[in-house]
């Protein structure tokens, strides 16, 4: 089943912010994303913005409920993040 909002919003992040998503839901902070993912804390603080932007919400912790309530979204994220840490593995 396709679940059309969590289709929406991985259409229109961009794989980093995708892969940071992914973190927020395992409540990481942004210092920790961006060792993780291997950005400036600059550069997740934007992508952090541009998500609150996107999905139209305010909190870290409303973004992780969100995450975990739309698995297609997590699983997203999830993939978006292996692919990073693959990436920068190479």
């Amino acid at each position: 089943m396709t679940d059309p909002v969590a289709q929406r919003i991985v259409f229109v992040l961009r794989r980093s912010q995708l892969a940071a998503l992914a973190l927020v839901a395992q409540g990481k902070s942004n210092k920790d994303i961006a060792d993780r993912i291997n950005r400036s804390p600059g550069t997740v603080r934007n992508n952090m913005l541009g998500i609150y932007d996107e999905t139209g919400m305010g909190s870290r912790l409303e973004l992780a409920m969100f995450v975990h309530a739309h698995p297609q979204l997590r699983d997203a994220a999830n993939a978006a993040l292996v692919e990073i840490n693959d990436t920068h593995r190479a």
